[in-house]
């Protein structure tokens, strides 16, 4: 197949491309610098630019539009605009922030909790998220199911594997700074589904022949709590110290709503599975940040217990 890749340099994009390459698919990357991780097609421009992003389309005439950036409704609408005009099939990144839990945490919807897991046909969000129109999946999604073009949407979960840094940083800076690491309670007890980036890419390139519409979760099958996680994160690093748990710190939201989708449908419906290994991947992002100019402009002077 002939694939158009709206991003592709990202946390998922290499990887991406990479599954669908060998398994003998073409893809053309779109970005504002015109690379390719694997040195092969791409064509640069900015996809705020309609007149741009349709010349590209047009030009190849792909099979398979796969948006890895699809940020504002105002993008969606532009893109769903091109799409009018073609017969090719849309796959768009989405996340499970459009879940009501996800605003009952940033505190902009009152409870009742929503349970979890969250499967996709629950409820909704029902006003804009933290972030404001400026990354707003909800109207994303509403935007692109309405075109009468295939699409398939996939809700990605908290995205950890290098080049991501958020998942692992304050962990492992506390943890090289001081010997232990500090959270609130409730945070400590909070699960969240995440994925492995390769994992994440893997899901996407299943839904190359999908017809119809379709919307799937992706993550793990277990939830780690965040104190599982710390240990997890620290047992990479041969540290089997204390977490302090403390009422005054900032928990940073309303830790009694969990955010934990049911990823049952797509393991399903497209034979989704963790392809690559968790424990390695978080590993290795663990080892690349530890290298990184980030890591080592912050202070470790003191042991780690």
């Amino acid at each position: 197949m002939n694939i158009f890749i709206i991003g592709g340099t990202g946390l998922m994009g290499p990887s991406l491309v990479r599954e669908l390459e060998e398994e003998g698919h073409c893809a053309t990357c779109y970005n504002r610098r015109g690379v390719h991780p694997r040195g092969g097609d791409s064509v640069k421009g900015d996809r705020n630019d309609d007149k741009s992003l349709r010349s590209a389309i047009r030009d190849l005439n792909p099979d398979v539009v796969i948006d890895m950036i699809p940020y504002t409704e105002e993008q969606a609408i532009a893109l769903g605009r091109i799409l009018n005009e073609s017969s090719s099939r849309l796959i768009a990144c989405s996340s499970v922030d459009v879940y009501r839990a996800y605003n009952i945490i940033h505190r902009l919807e009152d409870p009742p909790y929503q349970p979890c897991p969250i499967k996709e046909s629950d409820e909704l969000r029902s006003t804009l998220g933290a972030d404001g129109k400026e990354y707003d999946k909800l109207n994303v999604e509403r935007q692109y199911l309405s075109l009468d073009n295939d699409v398939t949407i996939f809700r990605l979960p908290a995205i950890y594997g290098w080049p991501d840094q958020r998942r692992v940083k304050s962990y492992v800076d506390q943890i090289k700074k001081a010997g232990v690491v500090k959270m609130h309670p409730d945070e400590a007890q909070w699960r969240c589904s995440r994925a492995l980036n390769e994992n994440c890419a893997y899901a996407i390139s299943l839904g190359l022949d999908q017809s119809g519409k379709s919307v799937y979760n992706v993550g793990e099958r277990y939830s780690f709590t965040e104190a599982e996680w710390c240990r997890k994160t620290g047992e990479i690093l041969g540290w089997d110290g204390k977490i302090e748990l403390d009422e005054n710190l900032d928990c940073g939201g309303d830790a009694k709503q969990d955010w934990i989708v049911e990823t049952q449908l797509i393991r399903d419906d497209l034979g989704y599975h963790e392809k690559y290994d968790c424990d390695e991947g978080l590993r290795k992002s663990v080892a690349k940040y530890i290298e990184s100019e980030q890591f080592t402009s912050v202070d470790t002077s003191e042991p780690c217990g």
